[in-house]
């Protein structure tokens, strides 16, 4: 009997610098790869893509969250909320 199937895997991306090593990864663009020895270059060309990118990944992510920056200018940005209890105590003490 033969079966088809597919292997679909997701993990976090933090940063920036996690996201150009994967693409980098994902693309094969390294030069060797320690952690699989065993990867067939020449099957490259076989992976699927759900979000296929012509750029490397960073300037990708860029293109595709640019529209939503520019209506959500400080989306991402950190924010820092403090209580407004906290701040006049810590200002009744600072004096």
């Amino acid at each position: 009997m033969n079966l088809n199937y597919a292997i679909f895997r997701s993990e976090p991306i933090y940063t920036l610098k996690d996201l150009a090593q994967i693409g980098s990864h994902n693309k094969r663009e390294k030069k060797a790869y320690n952690s699989n020895p065993d990867i067939v270059l020449e099957k490259t060309k076989d992976n699927i893509e759900l979000k296929p990118l012509a750029d490397k990944y960073v300037k990708g992510f860029y293109n595709i969250t640019e529209e939503y920056y520019r209506k959500h200018p400080y989306e991402g940005e950190e924010v820092i909320y403090v209580k407004p209890k906290f701040f006049w105590e810590w200002q009744s003490h600072s004096t």
